[in-house]
Protein backbone atom coordinates (compact mmCIF):
# COMPACT_ATOMS: atom_id res chain seq x y z
CA UNK A 1 0.00 0.00 0.00
CA UNK A 2 2.79 2.36 0.90
CA UNK A 3 4.65 1.56 -2.36
CA UNK A 4 1.51 2.33 -4.39
CA UNK A 5 1.04 5.70 -2.66
CA UNK A 6 4.69 6.62 -3.27
CA UNK A 7 4.38 5.86 -7.00
CA UNK A 8 1.27 8.06 -7.24
CA UNK A 9 3.03 10.99 -5.53
CA UNK A 10 6.04 10.72 -7.90
CA UNK A 11 3.76 10.65 -10.98
CA UNK A 12 1.95 13.80 -9.83
CA UNK A 13 5.27 15.58 -9.25
CA UNK A 14 6.57 14.72 -12.75
CA UNK A 15 3.33 15.95 -14.34
CA UNK A 16 3.49 19.22 -12.43
CA UNK A 17 7.07 19.80 -13.55
CA UNK A 18 6.15 19.05 -17.15
CA UNK A 19 3.24 21.51 -17.07
CA UNK A 20 5.41 24.18 -15.56
CA UNK A 21 8.00 23.91 -18.36
CA UNK A 22 5.45 23.99 -21.25
CA UNK A 23 5.60 27.26 -23.30
CA UNK A 24 2.63 29.56 -23.64
CA UNK A 25 0.53 29.15 -26.79
CA UNK A 26 1.49 31.73 -29.46
CA UNK A 27 -1.20 34.30 -30.34
CA UNK A 28 -1.14 36.02 -33.76
CA UNK A 29 -0.82 39.77 -33.38
CA UNK A 30 -3.08 41.92 -35.59
CA UNK A 31 -1.67 43.70 -38.69
CA UNK A 32 -0.82 47.24 -37.69
CA UNK A 33 -1.27 48.74 -41.21
CA UNK A 34 -3.53 48.25 -44.21
CA UNK A 35 -3.01 49.52 -47.79
CA UNK A 36 -5.66 49.92 -50.48
CA UNK A 37 -5.52 51.40 -54.00
CA UNK A 38 -8.26 53.64 -55.38
CA UNK A 39 -8.41 54.89 -58.97
CA UNK A 40 -10.80 55.39 -61.87
CA UNK A 41 -7.89 55.20 -64.31
CA UNK A 42 -8.72 52.12 -66.36
CA UNK A 43 -7.05 53.47 -69.50
CA UNK A 44 -3.97 55.61 -70.07
CA UNK A 45 -2.88 57.29 -73.31
CA UNK A 46 -0.35 59.87 -74.39
CA UNK A 47 -2.82 62.77 -74.04
CA UNK A 48 -4.84 61.62 -71.02
CA UNK A 49 -2.92 61.34 -67.70
CA UNK A 50 -4.46 59.68 -64.66
CA UNK A 51 -4.28 59.45 -60.87
CA UNK A 52 -3.88 56.58 -58.43
CA UNK A 53 -4.40 57.00 -54.68
CA UNK A 54 -2.73 54.82 -52.06
CA UNK A 55 -4.71 54.84 -48.79
CA UNK A 56 -2.66 53.66 -45.79
CA UNK A 57 -4.52 53.05 -42.52
CA UNK A 58 -2.88 52.85 -39.08
CA UNK A 59 -4.62 49.94 -37.33
CA UNK A 60 -2.44 50.09 -34.21
CA UNK A 61 -2.87 52.12 -30.99
CA UNK A 62 0.40 54.00 -31.47
CA UNK A 63 1.99 56.13 -34.18
CA UNK A 64 2.80 54.44 -37.50
CA UNK A 65 5.84 55.59 -39.46
CA UNK A 66 5.88 55.20 -43.28
CA UNK A 67 9.52 54.72 -44.11
CA UNK A 68 9.17 54.70 -47.90
CA UNK A 69 6.90 53.82 -50.82
CA UNK A 70 8.60 52.02 -53.68
CA UNK A 71 7.36 51.45 -57.20
CA UNK A 72 8.41 48.19 -58.84
CA UNK A 73 10.08 48.27 -62.27
CA UNK A 74 7.63 49.22 -65.02
CA UNK A 75 7.50 50.27 -68.68
CA UNK A 76 9.77 53.23 -69.35
CA UNK A 77 7.10 55.24 -71.16
CA UNK A 78 4.96 55.35 -67.97
CA UNK A 79 5.90 58.43 -65.95
CA UNK A 80 5.11 58.59 -62.18
CA UNK A 81 5.40 61.36 -59.59
CA UNK A 82 3.92 62.20 -56.14
CA UNK A 83 1.11 64.74 -56.33
CA UNK A 84 2.46 67.34 -53.91
CA UNK A 85 3.50 70.75 -55.24
CA UNK A 86 6.95 70.88 -56.83
CA UNK A 87 7.41 67.14 -57.19
CA UNK A 88 9.14 65.69 -60.24
CA UNK A 89 8.54 62.57 -62.24
CA UNK A 90 10.77 59.68 -61.30
CA UNK A 91 13.68 59.03 -63.59
CA UNK A 92 14.36 55.62 -65.09
CA UNK A 93 16.73 54.85 -62.20
CA UNK A 94 14.48 56.02 -59.34
CA UNK A 95 11.81 53.91 -57.68
CA UNK A 96 11.00 55.65 -54.37
CA UNK A 97 8.03 58.00 -54.04
CA UNK A 98 8.89 60.66 -51.47
CA UNK A 99 6.21 62.44 -49.38
CA UNK A 100 8.00 64.79 -46.95
CA UNK A 101 4.89 65.76 -44.93
CA UNK A 102 3.25 62.33 -44.64
CA UNK A 103 5.73 60.17 -42.78
CA UNK A 104 3.71 59.65 -39.55
CA UNK A 105 0.12 58.37 -39.30
CA UNK A 106 -1.80 58.73 -36.04
CA UNK A 107 -3.55 55.73 -34.46
CA UNK A 108 -6.85 54.83 -36.08
CA UNK A 109 -6.45 57.27 -38.95
CA UNK A 110 -5.60 56.98 -42.65
CA UNK A 111 -3.41 58.96 -44.96
CA UNK A 112 -3.90 59.41 -48.70
CA UNK A 113 -0.86 59.37 -51.01
CA UNK A 114 -1.70 60.71 -54.47
CA UNK A 115 0.26 59.55 -57.51
CA UNK A 116 0.16 61.25 -60.91
CA UNK A 117 0.65 58.91 -63.87
CA UNK A 118 1.09 59.89 -67.49
CA UNK A 119 2.40 58.33 -70.70
CA UNK A 120 5.12 59.67 -72.97
CA UNK A 121 4.39 60.39 -76.65
CA UNK A 122 5.34 56.82 -77.59
CA UNK A 123 3.49 54.02 -75.83
CA UNK A 124 3.23 50.26 -76.09
CA UNK A 125 -0.50 49.46 -76.23
CA UNK A 126 -1.80 46.70 -73.99
CA UNK A 127 -2.33 45.92 -70.33
CA UNK A 128 0.21 47.23 -67.83
CA UNK A 129 0.64 46.83 -64.08
CA UNK A 130 1.95 49.12 -61.35
CA UNK A 131 3.14 47.42 -58.14
CA UNK A 132 3.51 49.54 -54.98
CA UNK A 133 5.49 48.37 -51.93
CA UNK A 134 4.81 50.30 -48.70
CA UNK A 135 7.44 49.98 -45.93
CA UNK A 136 6.22 50.85 -42.40
CA UNK A 137 7.53 50.92 -38.83
CA UNK A 138 5.38 50.83 -35.61
CA UNK A 139 4.43 49.13 -32.33
CA UNK A 140 1.84 46.55 -31.34
CA UNK A 141 1.19 45.51 -27.73
CA UNK A 142 4.48 46.95 -26.65
CA UNK A 143 6.45 45.13 -29.34
CA UNK A 144 8.25 46.80 -32.21
CA UNK A 145 7.02 45.73 -35.62
CA UNK A 146 8.19 46.66 -39.13
CA UNK A 147 7.37 45.25 -42.54
CA UNK A 148 5.89 46.04 -45.93
CA UNK A 149 2.64 45.65 -47.82
CA UNK A 150 2.16 45.46 -51.61
CA UNK A 151 -0.74 46.61 -53.76
CA UNK A 152 -1.21 46.60 -57.54
CA UNK A 153 -3.15 48.56 -60.11
CA UNK A 154 -3.78 47.24 -63.62
CA UNK A 155 -4.82 49.44 -66.55
CA UNK A 156 -4.96 49.52 -70.33
CA UNK A 157 -2.57 51.67 -72.37
CA UNK A 158 -3.58 52.94 -75.82
CA UNK A 159 -2.40 55.61 -78.24
CA UNK A 160 -4.69 58.61 -78.31
CA UNK A 161 -7.10 58.44 -81.26
CA UNK A 162 -6.21 54.87 -82.22
CA UNK A 163 -9.67 53.44 -81.50
CA UNK A 164 -11.34 56.23 -83.46
CA UNK A 165 -9.11 55.75 -86.51
CA UNK A 166 -9.44 51.97 -86.51
CA UNK A 167 -13.17 52.37 -86.00
CA UNK A 168 -13.43 54.55 -89.09
CA UNK A 169 -11.20 52.20 -91.08
CA UNK A 170 -13.14 49.09 -90.19
CA UNK A 171 -11.07 46.85 -92.47
CA UNK A 172 -7.75 47.94 -90.94
CA UNK A 173 -7.67 45.57 -87.99
CA UNK A 174 -4.57 47.06 -86.34
CA UNK A 175 -2.47 50.20 -86.37
CA UNK A 176 0.32 48.30 -88.11
CA UNK A 177 -1.95 47.69 -91.14
CA UNK A 178 -3.13 51.30 -91.53
CA UNK A 179 -0.24 52.62 -93.72
CA UNK A 180 -0.69 50.07 -96.52
CA UNK A 181 -4.47 50.54 -96.38
CA UNK A 182 -4.14 54.33 -96.82
CA UNK A 183 -1.46 54.10 -99.53
CA UNK A 184 -3.54 51.80 -101.75
CA UNK A 185 -6.76 53.79 -101.28
CA UNK A 186 -5.07 57.15 -102.03
CA UNK A 187 -3.18 55.78 -105.06
CA UNK A 188 -6.36 54.14 -106.37
CA UNK A 189 -8.39 57.34 -105.98
CA UNK A 190 -5.81 59.44 -107.84
CA UNK A 191 -5.46 56.94 -110.68
CA UNK A 192 -9.23 56.49 -110.98
CA UNK A 193 -10.45 60.08 -110.62
CA UNK A 194 -7.65 62.42 -111.74
CA UNK A 195 -8.52 63.96 -115.10
CA UNK A 196 -5.03 63.91 -116.66
CA UNK A 197 -4.65 60.15 -116.14
CA UNK A 198 -5.35 58.53 -119.56
CA UNK A 199 -8.36 56.26 -119.82
CA UNK A 200 -6.08 53.50 -121.10
CA UNK A 201 -4.31 53.48 -117.73
CA UNK A 202 -7.54 53.80 -115.73
CA UNK A 203 -8.88 50.68 -117.41
CA UNK A 204 -5.84 48.74 -116.15
CA UNK A 205 -6.43 49.62 -112.47
CA UNK A 206 -7.39 46.39 -110.64
CA UNK A 207 -10.87 46.30 -109.17
CA UNK A 208 -9.52 45.13 -105.80
CA UNK A 209 -7.87 48.54 -105.24
CA UNK A 210 -11.26 50.22 -105.08
CA UNK A 211 -13.20 50.85 -101.89
CA UNK A 212 -15.86 48.19 -102.37
CA UNK A 213 -13.30 45.44 -102.98
CA UNK A 214 -11.07 45.74 -99.90
CA UNK A 215 -11.99 42.27 -98.65
CA UNK A 216 -10.03 40.82 -101.55
CA UNK A 217 -6.94 38.91 -100.40
CA UNK A 218 -4.87 40.52 -103.15
CA UNK A 219 -5.60 43.92 -101.61
CA UNK A 220 -4.29 42.81 -98.25
CA UNK A 221 -1.21 41.11 -99.68
CA UNK A 222 -0.18 44.45 -101.18
CA UNK A 223 -1.38 46.45 -98.13
CA UNK A 224 0.55 44.28 -95.65
CA UNK A 225 3.69 44.49 -97.81
CA UNK A 226 3.47 48.29 -97.94
CA UNK A 227 2.71 48.46 -94.20
CA UNK A 228 5.75 46.37 -93.29
CA UNK A 229 7.94 48.48 -95.57
CA UNK A 230 6.62 51.66 -93.91
CA UNK A 231 7.13 50.31 -90.38
CA UNK A 232 10.57 48.80 -90.86
CA UNK A 233 12.32 51.29 -93.14
CA UNK A 234 10.31 54.23 -94.49
CA UNK A 235 8.83 55.72 -91.29
CA UNK A 236 12.13 55.79 -89.32
CA UNK A 237 13.87 57.32 -92.35
CA UNK A 238 11.23 60.01 -92.92
CA UNK A 239 11.00 61.01 -89.26
CA UNK A 240 14.78 61.21 -88.98
CA UNK A 241 15.24 63.43 -92.04
CA UNK A 242 11.99 65.38 -92.37
CA UNK A 243 10.70 66.05 -88.82
CA UNK A 244 11.91 67.81 -85.70
CA UNK A 245 11.23 64.70 -83.57
CA UNK A 246 14.23 62.80 -84.81
CA UNK A 247 14.21 59.12 -85.72
CA UNK A 248 11.13 57.31 -84.42
CA UNK A 249 10.04 53.69 -84.70
CA UNK A 250 6.44 52.80 -83.88
CA UNK A 251 7.35 49.11 -83.66
CA UNK A 252 8.73 50.01 -80.20
CA UNK A 253 5.90 52.34 -79.21
CA UNK A 254 3.78 55.09 -80.68
CA UNK A 255 1.55 57.98 -79.74
CA UNK A 256 -0.85 60.45 -81.27
CA UNK A 257 2.01 62.37 -82.92
CA UNK A 258 3.17 59.16 -84.60
CA UNK A 259 -0.34 58.49 -85.83
CA UNK A 260 -0.60 61.97 -87.36
CA UNK A 261 2.82 61.71 -89.03
CA UNK A 262 2.19 58.14 -90.19
CA UNK A 263 -1.16 59.20 -91.72
CA UNK A 264 0.35 62.06 -93.73
CA UNK A 265 3.40 60.03 -94.73
CA UNK A 266 1.04 57.32 -96.00
CA UNK A 267 -1.07 59.84 -97.95
CA UNK A 268 2.06 61.35 -99.52
CA UNK A 269 3.40 57.86 -100.29
CA UNK A 270 0.07 56.98 -101.94
CA UNK A 271 0.29 60.12 -104.11
CA UNK A 272 3.90 59.31 -104.97
CA UNK A 273 2.94 55.71 -105.81
CA UNK A 274 0.14 56.89 -108.12
CA UNK A 275 2.42 59.26 -110.01
CA UNK A 276 5.14 56.60 -110.13
CA UNK A 277 2.69 54.18 -111.74
CA UNK A 278 1.71 56.91 -114.20
CA UNK A 279 5.36 57.68 -115.05
CA UNK A 280 6.19 53.98 -115.40
CA UNK A 281 3.18 53.57 -117.70
CA UNK A 282 4.37 56.53 -119.82
CA UNK A 283 7.89 55.13 -119.94
CA UNK A 284 6.56 51.74 -121.00
CA UNK A 285 4.65 53.43 -123.84
CA UNK A 286 7.80 55.30 -124.89
CA UNK A 287 9.85 52.11 -124.71
CA UNK A 288 7.31 50.22 -126.80
CA UNK A 289 7.16 53.07 -129.31
CA UNK A 290 10.95 53.27 -129.42
CA UNK A 291 11.21 49.52 -129.89
CA UNK A 292 8.73 49.65 -132.76
CA UNK A 293 10.56 52.62 -134.25
CA UNK A 294 13.93 50.90 -133.99
CA UNK A 295 12.45 47.70 -135.36
CA UNK A 296 10.99 49.64 -138.28
CA UNK A 297 14.29 51.40 -138.89
CA UNK A 298 16.14 48.09 -138.96
CA UNK A 299 13.58 45.84 -140.64
CA UNK A 300 13.39 45.76 -144.42
CA UNK A 301 10.00 45.93 -146.06
CA UNK A 302 8.82 45.19 -149.59
CA UNK A 303 7.30 48.67 -149.71
CA UNK A 304 10.54 50.50 -148.86
CA UNK A 305 11.80 53.02 -151.41
CA UNK A 306 15.55 53.05 -152.15
CA UNK A 307 16.44 55.84 -149.72
CA UNK A 308 14.47 54.31 -146.83
CA UNK A 309 15.89 50.84 -147.36
CA UNK A 310 19.48 52.03 -147.70
CA UNK A 311 19.15 54.11 -144.49
CA UNK A 312 17.97 50.96 -142.70
CA UNK A 313 20.96 49.10 -144.13
CA UNK A 314 23.27 51.83 -142.79
CA UNK A 315 21.57 51.59 -139.37
CA UNK A 316 22.34 47.89 -139.44
CA UNK A 317 26.01 48.68 -140.03
CA UNK A 318 26.29 48.24 -143.79
CA UNK A 319 28.85 50.58 -145.45
CA UNK A 320 29.59 48.83 -148.76
CA UNK A 321 27.40 49.64 -151.74
CA UNK A 322 29.08 47.04 -153.95
CA UNK A 323 27.01 43.93 -153.30
CA UNK A 324 26.83 40.37 -154.55
CA UNK A 325 24.61 40.00 -157.61
CA UNK A 326 22.05 37.19 -157.73
CA UNK A 327 19.34 35.98 -160.07
CA UNK A 328 15.94 34.54 -159.17
CA UNK A 329 15.51 31.10 -160.74
CA UNK A 330 11.77 31.30 -161.18
CA UNK A 331 11.83 34.59 -163.13
CA UNK A 332 15.44 34.96 -164.27
CA UNK A 333 15.47 38.55 -162.99
CA UNK A 334 18.55 40.08 -161.41
CA UNK A 335 18.92 41.47 -157.89
CA UNK A 336 21.47 42.40 -155.24
CA UNK A 337 21.92 40.58 -151.93
CA UNK A 338 21.35 43.26 -149.25
CA UNK A 339 22.31 41.07 -146.26
CA UNK A 340 25.11 38.68 -145.53
CA UNK A 341 24.59 34.99 -146.15
CA UNK A 342 24.92 32.41 -143.37
CA UNK A 343 23.97 28.80 -142.75
CA UNK A 344 21.44 29.86 -140.10
CA UNK A 345 19.35 31.80 -142.63
CA UNK A 346 16.90 30.00 -144.88
CA UNK A 347 15.83 33.17 -146.73
CA UNK A 348 17.58 36.40 -147.73
CA UNK A 349 16.57 39.95 -148.64
CA UNK A 350 17.32 41.03 -152.21
CA UNK A 351 16.80 44.41 -153.90
CA UNK A 352 16.70 45.77 -157.45
CA UNK A 353 19.34 48.13 -158.75
CA UNK A 354 18.97 51.76 -157.62
CA UNK A 355 18.29 54.08 -160.54
CA UNK A 356 19.75 57.59 -160.10
CA UNK A 357 17.95 59.89 -162.57
CA UNK A 358 19.72 63.23 -163.25
CA UNK A 359 18.47 66.36 -164.99
CA UNK A 360 19.38 66.55 -168.66
CA UNK A 361 21.62 69.54 -167.96
CA UNK A 362 23.29 67.98 -164.89
CA UNK A 363 25.91 66.04 -166.80
CA UNK A 364 28.75 67.39 -164.68
CA UNK A 365 27.06 66.34 -161.44
CA UNK A 366 26.38 62.86 -162.86
CA UNK A 367 30.03 62.48 -163.89
CA UNK A 368 31.11 63.52 -160.40
CA UNK A 369 28.78 60.90 -159.00
CA UNK A 370 30.22 58.30 -161.37
CA UNK A 371 33.70 59.04 -160.06
CA UNK A 372 32.47 58.48 -156.52
CA UNK A 373 30.56 55.38 -157.55
CA UNK A 374 33.63 53.91 -159.27
CA UNK A 375 35.77 54.43 -156.16
CA UNK A 376 35.43 51.17 -154.25
CA UNK A 377 36.57 52.79 -151.00
CA UNK A 378 33.66 55.29 -150.89
CA UNK A 379 31.28 54.31 -148.06
CA UNK A 380 27.56 54.04 -148.64
CA UNK A 381 26.67 56.90 -146.22
CA UNK A 382 28.88 59.31 -148.24
CA UNK A 383 27.06 58.41 -151.46
CA UNK A 384 23.65 59.00 -149.86
CA UNK A 385 24.83 62.38 -148.52
CA UNK A 386 26.01 63.37 -152.03
CA UNK A 387 22.68 62.40 -153.55
CA UNK A 388 20.68 64.32 -150.93
CA UNK A 389 22.79 67.46 -151.49
CA UNK A 390 22.31 67.10 -155.24
CA UNK A 391 18.56 66.92 -154.73
CA UNK A 392 18.66 70.20 -152.83
CA UNK A 393 20.42 71.77 -155.83
CA UNK A 394 17.65 70.42 -158.07
CA UNK A 395 20.10 68.61 -160.33
CA UNK A 396 18.68 65.24 -159.24
CA UNK A 397 15.29 64.16 -160.56
CA UNK A 398 14.65 60.98 -158.52
CA UNK A 399 16.06 57.93 -156.80
CA UNK A 400 14.01 54.85 -157.66
CA UNK A 401 14.19 51.13 -158.24
CA UNK A 402 15.38 50.06 -161.64
CA UNK A 403 12.85 47.48 -162.79
CA UNK A 404 14.22 46.73 -166.25
CA UNK A 405 15.83 43.32 -165.96
CA UNK A 406 15.58 43.42 -162.16
CA UNK A 407 12.98 42.39 -159.62
CA UNK A 408 10.28 45.04 -159.06
CA UNK A 409 10.89 45.73 -155.36
CA UNK A 410 12.74 44.45 -152.29
CA UNK A 411 11.88 40.83 -151.54
CA UNK A 412 12.75 38.09 -149.08
CA UNK A 413 13.50 34.96 -151.06
CA UNK A 414 14.51 31.47 -150.00
CA UNK A 415 18.16 30.73 -150.66
CA UNK A 416 17.32 27.69 -152.79
CA UNK A 417 15.65 29.99 -155.34
CA UNK A 418 18.73 32.16 -155.84
CA UNK A 419 21.76 31.74 -158.11
CA UNK A 420 24.82 33.56 -156.77
CA UNK A 421 27.31 35.38 -159.02
CA UNK A 422 30.94 35.59 -158.07
CA UNK A 423 31.74 39.30 -158.50
CA UNK A 424 30.32 42.22 -156.54
CA UNK A 425 28.92 45.21 -158.37
CA UNK A 426 27.58 48.66 -157.52
CA UNK A 427 23.88 48.80 -156.80
CA UNK A 428 23.62 52.29 -158.36
CA UNK A 429 22.64 52.89 -161.98
CA UNK A 430 23.03 56.60 -162.92
CA UNK A 431 21.30 57.99 -166.02
CA UNK A 432 20.06 61.26 -167.53
CA UNK A 433 16.38 62.09 -167.84
CA UNK A 434 14.87 62.38 -171.32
Amino acid sequence: MRSLLAALIISCFIAAVALGDAPEKAVDSPQIAAVTVHSTMNELNDFRPGYVYLVIKNQSDTLLAIRKIELAEHASFIKVRPTFYGSNFLSAFEKTLIYPDKKIIKPGTSEVYGINIKASDQVIPGKHLLVFNVFYDGWSKGKHKDGSLTETHEFQVNAFGEHEILGALQNAVSFLMVPGFIIIIVAGLILAWTSFIPSQLKEKIPEWTKGDKITDLRFWVVAITLSLFMARWLYPFLTEHFTSYGKRDYLYGYGFSDMVMMWWFSVITGIFLAFSIYVIWLLSKVIVWSYKEITYRLSYSEGDNPETLLKKAINKGMTDYRLKKVSVRSTGKKAFLIESDSHAKDALWIIPSVKILWQIDALDQMESFNEINDNETTPLPAILDYLQNSRKGKSLVSIEWEKKGYIDNPQRVKKGELDMEQANASIFYPTLSE
